[in-house]
């Protein structure tokens, strides 16, 4: 205070006041619900294009003419977005609740709570909501994080509304390029737009074609009698695998997973005799796994069922005491089961974990795709699930992402990009290598020396 001038007591206490008020004004304008952010009457002859929504493989050389337009397209999902101090907010949010001596430490926030602090308000929802049913589309359902909308209609109908038409691609296959061999594939030809009053809440359409995440896993026959020391083969037990990360003196403390879930992201049902000959061989006790499914149960479907059983039986081998849940979703002609899946359990099922055992490169995903996922987990993280992704065997980098060139790039797990997931990969064991007798920390030094590793 400069010299000569007199205190003024009363002054000082009104600006401490002010600034008082105004924290815990900041802090009730966070508490409170969603503010409306659709103003403006929703206008069809006024657009907004929601930029980058086309995959790159939906080029004009393999296109083979229009979907036709009775086509059905169940359970497309529209991607909503957060307002920039509801993101602020959120950010805030996530960051005490990692924060320990914060009051919001660890306090986890149900779905429901989430979407009344961080989705669309009711009259956005509505607005939303009743713009897609006079385009004659379906509401299947508004989920509860108020942050996507899950709709079905037909092909036609997503060309009147969203002014793209569907085609039809017939593009060599990734794996079978020099054999000839041809995979047909439906894309929008161009980016969907929307009505410029959504342009602040409506981030666009998750997917509107069926190029499908594909599972890391890679299997191979099982032999008759196994030796896990056969070098050509790798093979790891349970318990090795307990020795290896050093999970004994968990298990003695009886840190077992019991009270926990682990949830996991499937598209197929789950062959019960693999999970009983799985246990049989490894001395675990048996448990029979919690099978959900969203739609319908699709059977065991080959590939993906590989992933599904890979997952549950490991989960279930490592963490013996949690609950396995595994969340079954059909893919539409139009999205993916993975996504339908996923959501799906952080929206509704009460887990700690969330396992993905499914990869996109990311460039070939669309903005409405990078964004959905980087929503979802950062969603998760504030209900207080982990999100746990396949890098692939050959770390974070290991997808190879297939221009229209024919070029093949490395790209990352599209599904893991976001700062709230943990991108996992695997290693290469090494046979010579006494895992067994040397200590802790010799053997994850060792194992993490391959390809692989966390991501």
């Amino acid at each position: 205070m400069p010299k000569g001038l007199p205190f003024d007591w009363q002054q000082a206490i009104a600006v401490c006041a002010a600034a008082v008020l105004s924290a815990s004004g900041m802090i009730a304008l966070r508490a409170q619900g969603p503010l409306d952010r659709v103003t403006v009457p929703v206008d069809d002859s006024l657009l907004t294009t929601a930029v980058g929504n086309v995959h790159p493989l939906a080029s004009p050389q393999y296109d083979r003419g229009e979907v036709s337009a009775p086509t059905r397209l169940e359970k497309m999902v529209l991607v909503l977005k957060t307002s920039p101090a509801q993101q602020e907010g959120l950010n805030d949010l996530t960051q005490a609740q990692q924060t320990p001596g914060t009051p919001e430490f660890h306090r986890w926030l149900t779905a429901e709570e989430f979407g009344n602090r961080f989705g669309l308000s009711s009259h956005d929802l509505a607005a939303i909501t009743g713009w897609l049913s006079r385009h004659g589309f379906s509401i299947d359902e508004v989920a509860p994080d108020r942050l996507l909308v899950i709709f079905s209609g037909t092909a036609g109908q997503v060309a009147d509304t969203f002014h793209t038409e569907l085609h039809q691609y017939a593009i060599p296959a990734v794996n079978a390029r020099q054999s000839g061999q041809i995979e047909m594939h439906i894309a929008n030809v161009q980016d969907p737009q929307i009505p410029a009053a959504f342009a602040g809440v409506v981030e666009g359409v998750l997917s509107l074609h069926d190029f499908r995440r594909a599972p890391t896993v890679q299997s191979r026959p099982l032999a008759a009698n196994i030796d896990y020391t056969d070098a050509a083969r790798h093979s790891l037990t349970p318990a090795e695998f307990a020795m290896l990360y050093d999970l004994p003196p968990l298990y003695a403390s009886g840190d077992t997973g019991a009270g926990a879930a682990i949830a996991i992201v499937s598209r197929s049902n789950l062959a019960q005799h693999d999970l009983d000959r799985f246990r049989a061989l490894n001395g675990l006790a048996f448990h029979a796994p919690f099978v959900t499914f969203i739609s319908r149960d699709p059977g065991v479907v080959p590939g993906d069922e590989d992933e599904a059983i890979l997952d549950s039986e490991w989960s279930g081998a490592v963490a013996p005491g949690a609950a396995i849940h595994t969340v079954v979703a059909d893919s539409t002609a139009t999205t993916d089961g993975v996504d339908l899946a996923a959501q799906y359990i952080v929206n509704h099922i009460p887990a700690q974990i969330v396992d993905v055992g499914f990869a996109s490169c990311e460039d070939e995903m669309g903005a409405a795709e990078i964004a959905f996922y980087g929503n979802l987990w950062q969603q998760a993280a504030a209900e207080g699930i982990s999100a746990l992704v396949a890098s692939g065997n050959r770390g974070a980098a290991s997808c190879s992402s297939l221009h229209p060139s024919g070029i093949p790039t490395a790209s990352v797990n599209g599904l893991c990009s976001s700062l709230y997931s943990t991108c996992i990969g695997g290693h290469s064991v090494r046979p010579t290598f006494d895992c067994l007798n040397a200590t802790a920390g010799a053997r994850w030094f060792r194992f993490r020396s391959g390809p692989g590793g966390i991501g």
